[in-house]
């Protein structure tokens, strides 16, 4: 967490001001008396006074009072003046207030409280003034505000460490550095337009000569349909640098990806959100050359990178199609020809119960009814085996969980003796 207007350069604009309005005073005292007269339009004039200004916050960080004098100003006028710390201190108490907002940002961001610290350690020029320091220990509290490094030069040589740190030429002692991407960074993703349709255009698509000059009847009709549109956060706010995320989505069509920084109030006004435009090509001939062989449409998967440097690359763009396997395909006949050999089944039992009961009553009749009895078994064997063959045959195509019906059947199939191989058996 930062303030990017604040530190002490913004004191020595305040400081710049009270000299500038005091010389102005004088000036209209003496030769410019009765001309709109005003230092701040001579630049010239103006660095000299910002100069000593920035010398006077100086002195005033270690002294209550000091004297201004600055030899020709403008138009061969002296300036000579005293200024005192408390003076400083009333024209700059916004800008100390200011300076406890990035202190309660990067405690909420880090989900900590002033307990959870153990120490403190500042750094920078602009802490050496009294008022700062004041304003931070009374929110610290307990907590001892120290001051072991060069204010101007830590940040440098911290730096200069770091570089050695992730460079491949030196070997020096790890330093614990967690480097954090400070935006957020997310995709627009959007249909693009077919090759054919590439003539320029507005909006980011025209920017990747993807999006054509259409008709009024045409903009009519796309304004009518409903525009395919996905967004997603790919790095959030304080994300680790060095790592790598990946998103995916169905479609059917080629797209094009809007890689941008998300809004923040951190954001420097002005600066450029976009980072990079991609067009991703090849899904939609995926989809219509192998589109058949499976009910989903192809999913894309697009792979990010977030360098050491907090720059995001997009590394790697896929698509994917999954096939159907053939128990998927043949799920719906399966449960059919399943369900009608379960009917045949029962239907050839109770055949098979009626036969027994037949034969039963044939036994009384003598030699004759033996006979036949044994005309019934031999037939009933062959039937079985020829009912066992069918069976296997009707069940040859369907999964193995179907193939099982069959041995389920309650009892075996015994018809009546009709065929030749009955009579066969009877004979012998």
């Amino acid at each position: 967490a930062w303030d990017s207007t604040l530190g002490g350069f913004q004191l020595d604009l305040r400081v710049a001001e009270v000299l500038a309005d005091r010389f102005n005073e004088k000036w209209r005292k003496g030769k410019g008396k009765g001309k709109d007269v005003d230092v701040r339009r001579h630049p010239k004039a103006m660095a000299k006074i910002r100069a000593q200004a920035k010398k006077v916050k100086e002195v005033l960080s270690a002294n209550t009072n000091i004297p201004v004098h600055v030899e020709g100003v403008h138009d061969d006028i002296d300036l000579s003046t005293q200024l005192s710390r408390m003076e400083l201190e009333a024209l700059s108490q916004d800008l100390f207030e200011r300076a406890l907002v990035p202190l309660e940002s990067v405690l909420e961001q880090a989900g900590l409280t002033l307990d959870d610290v153990a120490a403190v350690e500042v750094i920078g020029g602009g802490v050496r003034v009294p008022k700062v320091q004041q304003v931070l220990r009374e929110r610290l509290g307990q907590l001892e505000l120290s001051m072991h490094l060069n204010g101007d030069e830590a940040m440098a040589q911290g730096a200069a460490f770091y570089a050695a740190n992730i460079s491949t030429r030196f070997k020096v002692r790890p330093i614990g550095v967690t480097d954090m991407l400070p935006f957020g960074v997310g995709a627009r993703i959007e249909e693009a337009v077919p090759e054919e349709g590439k003539e320029g255009g507005g909006g980011f698509l025209g920017v990747l000569g993807l999006k054509k000059k259409s008709t009024k009847d045409e903009t009519d009709e796309e304004e009518g349909a409903e525009k395919w549109q996905r967004r997603a956060t790919i790095f959030s706010p304080g994300h680790k640098l060095k790592s790598n995320r990946t998103i995916s989505f169905n479609t059917t069509k080629d797209v094009a990806l809007n890689l941008t920084y998300e809004s923040s109030p951190l954001f420097p006004p002005g600066a450029q959100a976009t980072i990079g435009l991609f067009d991703i090509r090849g899904v939609s001939e995926l989809a219509k050359e192998h589109g058949s062989k499976s009910i989903y449409p192809p999913k894309v998967f697009l792979t990010f990178e977030l360098d050491a440097s907090g720059m995001v690359h997009l590394v790697k763009a896929e698509a994917r199609l999954v096939e159907d396997t053939p128990a998927t395909e043949g799920a719906a006949a399966t449960a059919a020809e399943a369900a009608a050999i379960a009917a045949e089944i029962n239907a050839e039992t109770e055949k098979t119960e009626a036969s027994s009961e037949d034969g039963e009553g044939e036994e009384d009749e003598g030699k004759g009814g033996k006979e036949s009895v044994k005309e019934d078994e031999g037939a009933a064997a062959a039937s079985t085996a020829e009912g066992d063959k069918n069976v296997t045959d009707s069940n040859s195509t369907s999964t193995d969980t179907t193939a099982a019906a069959p041995k389920a059947a309650p009892a075996p199939v015994v018809p009546k003796p009709t065929g030749k191989e009955g009579k066969r058996e009877g004979g012998r």
